[in-house]
């Protein structure tokens, strides 16, 4: 089964008679796309979400958008999507050409568990030349991240799972990667939620480095503007030392990542705000020493390594 059938599967959305144009119906997240705490939707996977319907209704409203015209998703993830229990969907076109923006609601209009948009983006800016350069010409010590063996993301033992671990020295983070076949897309090219998923991933790594703790996603912002062929590696990229404090206390942090092309060319880019808080580690801690060697914990967190 591939990611797109997954996806058609779990939203089932139809229109809704109103003056302007708008989809309702249901998200029903099936196992294997679950985050790192059981039970709930990887936040990359729920952004995807978002990005789906919001494309969906675009489609109704007879808004093209061309392939390579940057698209961008922002989800504000307030609270965990649960697996396997229908979510209402609400969808709404809010404004009209030429600067269209559709807003899209899960969960109950009082209690939404996750509010996003999808608008026209910016056009990506390629990150600093020279940290490219620096990365592509690195003779370094690289070790991988920890990971767990069911998220979708990194899980080594989800059969719908990215199964990707990144490579992190102590300026970049990063992996050069050629997505699995259930992110085939039927065009010919990777499933369009691979870059949520992916650069969630990336970000939330990035936060939890700089933070030197675990934590979630509680906010995801993603512009993609081309999509790699099937069979194609592409290179997922972020400098440790771009991810900037949000707040004066260092809880939340905001970091940037890039899904480029092997040659370099940008095909998405993320921007994660991560909620770091030793609160999550009950959760984490266990399944990550499980599906990981100690001593990958050891250079990522060592107040939680074994001793």
């Amino acid at each position: 089964m591939t990611l797109e059938e997954v996806f058609r599967e779990a939203l089932a959305l139809r229109p809704v008679p109103a003056g302007i144009p708008r989809l309702e119906g249901t998200l029903t997240f099936r196992p294997e796309l679950q985050s790192g705490f059981p039970g709930t939707g990887h936040g990359g996977a729920v952004t995807a979400a978002v990005a789906e319907a919001g494309a969906r209704l675009l489609e109704v409203a007879g808004i093209a958008s061309s392939e390579r015209s940057p698209l961008s998703t922002t989800a504000d993830l307030r609270k965990p999507l649960p697996l396997g229990v229908p979510v209402p969907v609400a969808v709404a076109l809010e404004a009209g050409e030429p600067a269209w923006r559709v807003g899209v609601r899960l969960g109950p209009p009082e209690t939404p568990l996750v509010e996003g948009e999808v608008r026209q983006g910016e056009p990506i800016r390629l990150p600093v030349g020279e940290d490219l350069s620096r990365w592509r010409a690195g003779s370094r010590e690289a070790h991988p991240v920890p990971g767990l063996e069911w998220c979708l993301a990194c899980g080594s033992k989800n059969p719908l799972g990215l199964q990707l671990r990144f490579d992190h020295d102590a300026t970049f983070v990063w992996k050069l990667y050629e997505p699995r076949a259930p992110y085939r897309g039927a065009d010919g090219r990777l499933f369009r939620g691979f870059p949520h998923i992916a650069l969630d991933e990336i970000g939330w790594w990035l936060g939890a480095l700089r933070a030197q703790e675990v934590g979630v996603s509680t906010r995801l912002q993603v512009t993609v503007q081309g999509r790699a062929a099937n069979g194609e590696r592409v290179l997922l990229w972020g400098k440790r030392g771009a991810a900037a404090p949000a707040d004066r206390k260092g809880r939340n942090w905001l970091a940037p990542a890039y899904l480029l092309t092997e040659a370099g060319e940008p095909l998405a880019a993320g921007l994660v705000t991560f909620a770091a808080s030793r609160a999550y580690a009950s959760a984490l801690i266990p399944p990550l020493l499980a599906g990981s060697p100690a001593e990958a914990i050891q250079r990522v967190f060592p107040q939680y390594a074994p001793s």
